[in-house]
């Protein structure tokens, strides 16, 4: 539900949540009231944050609008991430027309789902194109090792690869991306929080967070694409959280943890996927899976 559809929320602390790319009541009610910093940027005090978040809370168990109810019952396309227990939990696969990221520590499967998907979108479509956005090249030896003979080489030749290390360069990358006369079905954006994470000093942050969010759900709509992104892990209070913080939950509709199985099978490589946030399907599911 969108903050600008409550009637009575101010125009400045909506303009002030907006730069701060906060545009739900879920985003809002996730907001830590012990993030001073964040308090400033509102100019609202804890106490004032946490009134106004319970006022909000109640209206999600309502339907807002009618574009909340047709998007509750309508049937969005989906390119199947070439795991099955994956789909189940996703209801089909990666949504299109959204930005989805994956978060996980080292080898817990981000890219390898990427890969995934990626293979089995250019083989149900031959018109199919993707976009590949990352600090590296083309993972070329991981992509021929789950192609299925030689002749399958070709697929990558509908595969746009971008070697972006710095945000500038993510947000060049999509905008060529999104002008494309061919839109691309799927886009991929390795690596998101390692190549924001030295550019989120000072207010300047904020900004290109907001920039980068807004970047990605354009190209997610204009050309109907399903948008990945993989997202690294911090250890925080005890817990492994999604790098970049709290000013970045509100650029994915959909995350997912990964995490390798706590209790694998002698000899299994499995991985566990705990979805966490989805406008259609039941949060907090998992699914165990070798990859």
């Amino acid at each position: 539900m969108l903050l600008s559809l409550i009637d009575g929320f101010q125009p400045e602390l909506l303009a002030s949540c907006a730069n701060l790319g906060l545009y739900s009541v879920e985003q809002f009610l996730l907001l830590d009231g012990s993030n001073s910093e964040i308090l400033s940027k509102l100019s609202l005090s804890i106490e004032a944050l946490r009134n106004l978040q319970g006022e909000l809370a109640p209206l999600l168990a309502q339907v807002a609008d009618a574009s909340d109810l047709c998007h509750k019952v309508s049937v969005t396309p989906v390119i199947s991430t070439g795991v099955s227990a994956l789909d189940d939990l996703l209801g089909g696969g990666f949504a299109t027309s959204e930005v989805t990221e994956l978060v996980g520590p080292p080898a817990s499967g981000k890219t390898q789902i990427l890969l995934s998907a990626m293979l089995c979108l250019l083989r149900g479509d031959p018109s199919a194109t993707v976009a590949y956005i990352s600090p590296t090249m083309l993972p070329l030896p991981r992509l021929r090792g789950l192609l299925r003979g030689p002749e399958e080489i070709q697929l990558l030749r509908r595969v746009l690869s971008f070697q972006a290390v710095d945000h500038s360069e993510v947000l060049e990358s999509l905008q060529i991306v999104a002008a494309k006369a061919e839109p691309c079905r799927l886009v991929c954006v390795e690596s998101i929080g390692g190549v924001l994470a030295s550019c989120l000093e000072g207010e300047s942050g904020y900004v290109i967070l907001s920039r980068i969010a807004t970047a990605l759900r354009r190209v997610a709509q204009a050309c109907q694409a399903s948008v990945l992104i993989t997202n690294h892990t911090i250890e925080r209070d005890g817990e492994l959280r999604p790098a970049l913080g709290v000013l970045h939950q509100g650029t994915p509709s959909v995350q997912i943890m990964l995490f390798h199985d706590p209790a694998p099978m002698e000899g299994e490589n499995l991985k566990m996927a705990l979805l966490t946030k989805s406008p259609r399907q039941p949060i907090f599911k998992r699914a165990i899976f070798p990859l």
